[in-house]
């Protein structure tokens, strides 16, 4: 009596697309999955397919440091007769492709105000936005690539979101920056 085997190659196609079903399931899961979560099924895509980096306490700083640079040679180019808004500090940040940051700047209404952003070597579009304090975009640079800048006077005093996106980032995390200025 011969006992009827499957052949090497039959099982490994059959691992490969049970491999791959598994794959496309687990892909169409986090594309059902509820936004409340926070993260969209386009980040989900954008950060499975973008190389991560391991980095070292250091190698972090030094981004930091490397990004803090970059907005102060931005702001020297730029921002002439304005001086940075007291009490804010820099927004720098590790992000993720897709992945947004807000911060909240208080605004006087009739001062015109700078704000820039700046990105690692990794990232090749970060973008910028305005929000009011209902949510509503007012104002945003998504076309400057990897240095948007905006200029903006509100005519109503208040609390403003600036909202930084990486757009692009080739090898993550990229290091994203922004700093808001004021008319002096």
């Amino acid at each position: 009596m011969k006992l009827a085997f499957p052949s090497v190659v039959a099982v490994s196609a059959m691992l490969v697309l049970a491999a791959c079903d598994s794959a496309q399931e687990k892909a169409k899961q986090a594309a059902e999955r509820p936004s409340g979560e926070g993260v969209s099924a386009a980040q989900i895509a954008a950060r499975a397919t973008t190389p991560q980096a391991s980095m070292t306490p250091a190698e972090r700083e030094a981004f930091r440091t490397q990004t803090s640079a970059l907005l102060d040679q931005v702001g020297a180019d730029r921002a002439e007769g304005h001086v940075p808004v007291e009490g804010l500090g820099d927004q720098v940040v590790a992000m993720q492709p897709l992945q947004a940051h807000d911060f909240t700047v208080p605004m006087t209404a009739g001062t015109p105000y700078l704000i820039f952003a700046v990105c690692d070597g990794d990232c090749t579009v970060v973008d910028l936005a305005l929000l009011d304090s209902t949510g509503r975009e007012i104002k945003k640079d998504t076309d400057s690539g990897d240095f948007p800048v905006l200029d903006f006077t509100p005519t109503a005093a208040g609390s403003y979101t600036v909202r930084l996106t990486m757009a692009e980032c080739k090898l993550a995390p990229c290091y994203a920056g922004a700093r808001v200025y004021r008319k002096s």
